[in-house]
């Protein structure tokens, strides 16, 4: 059968048996492309090397257009950024082919999996974890043998993206909801999708009512100028109470993180902070491990937090430092795309999650969703 008729075929099977991934294949054009070696996506068409594809089973062929699909719901195309092509095409790889398996999906020979303890890492932290000889920009377009992910056409400014990925988001969503009607949404795109539809709120509201009912403020006085606006020419209040514990800051400084996000989000928290004026911000910067750590007053807060450090990401060495360092704090926010599964127990005083996505619930705290 003609290789074209076949792949066709392929996908019209996909929405017996695979939906979700179906419901996306059926909105890219397909184009043969002898330059390329297996499959390749760029979020807006997909195109296939002839030969290679009519090698595949018919097994084969649907669990490659699955993984052509996974990459696109990931927003991969997007979020490549700086990053090694090559070297980002395994990191992928590694996030999505344990997403196939788990659907019940049998890649071709040479797909790239993660040791079992990293399934849920993201293609960030994956990339962050590969040696540097996987991004060195040498080798094959497709090192994992199933597909490649190239960027989008469309990528430009900010506003141009933003668009993208929200076009993207309700793309996924209404592939999730024709899988759903079939009863054969993966548990994996399930927490996927949760995440992407999940209500956005105003994080700043939020944010500020975390501080202040942590630090036990409840009123506002104008006996007591609010220091930030002194420079406007508006008196405006400030809050009262007692005085407010140290407050912990930690920073995800993983490779997946927006460094621009995280400027918005320093205004904010330190806007809060100069109405709280609590004893003491620590603010502990940690990718796998810590980075950096700094302490400061009411009175000589930064103007905006750091991204140091570039790897991967662990939330658990922040709590023990600041058991380490023998601070009780008011509350401590960690400012995070969530892309990890590593937790401490506990700590026992309030913990927020400020984050642009959440990909999974963390065991404890509250989650801000940052947008």
């Amino acid at each position: 059968m003609d290789i074209g008729k076949r792949i066709s075929r392929a996908r019209a099977r996909m929405i017996v048996h695979q939906p979700f991934y179906a419901a996306i294949a059926m909105r890219r054009k397909l184009v043969a492309d002898e330059s390329c070696q297996t499959f390749y996506t760029n979020g807006k068409q997909w195109g296939y090397n002839p030969a290679f594809a009519d090698k595949l089973t018919d097994d084969e062929l649907v669990a490659v257009l699955a993984h052509e699909a996974n990459h696109d719901a990931l927003m991969h195309d997007l979020r490549r950024g700086e990053r090694d092509p090559r070297g980002w095409n395994i990191a992928a790889d590694l996030a999505i082919n344990p997403m196939l398996k788990d659907a019940g999906l049998s890649l071709p020979a040479g797909g790239l999996f993660p040791d079992q303890a990293d399934w849920d890492l993201s293609a960030e932290d994956h990339y962050a974890k590969l040696p540097e000889s996987d991004k060195d920009g040498s080798g094959d377009g497709d090192p994992g043998c199933c597909g490649e992910v190239r960027d989008n056409p469309g990528k430009g400014s900010p506003a141009e993206m933003a668009k993208a990925e929200q076009q993207r988001k309700v793309e996924v969503v209404q592939a999730a909801q024709a899988a759903r009607a079939q009863g054969t949404l993966p548990g994996s795109i399930e927490r996927l999708v949760d995440a992407l539809a999940a209500p956005v709120v105003d994080w700043r509201e939020e944010l500020r009512e975390f501080v202040e009912r942590s630090a036990g403020y409840s009123d506002y006085t104008y006996s007591i100028p609010n220091r930030r606006y002194m420079g406007t020419g508006f008196i405006l209040p400030s809050l009262i109470g007692e005085q407010c514990p140290p407050i912990v800051i930690a920073v995800d400084t993983s490779g997946s993180v927006d460094a621009e996000l995280l400027q918005r989000f320093s205004s904010e928290v330190f806007g809060v902070l100069e109405q709280v004026r609590p004893q003491s911000v620590t603010v502990i910067y940690c990718d796998t491990g810590i980075q950096s750590v700094e302490e400061f007053q009411a009175d000589d807060l930064p103007e905006c937090l750091r991204a140091v450090g570039g790897g991967g990401t662990d939330f658990i060495p922040p709590f023990q430092e600041v058991e380490r360092l023998g601070i009780d704090p008011a509350c401590l926010i960690y400012f995070t795309d969530l892309y990890c599964n590593s937790f401490p127990d506990d700590p026992g005083y309030p913990v927020l999650w400020a984050a642009d996505a959440q990909p999974i619930e963390p065991p404890f705290g509250r989650v801000v969703r940052i947008d």
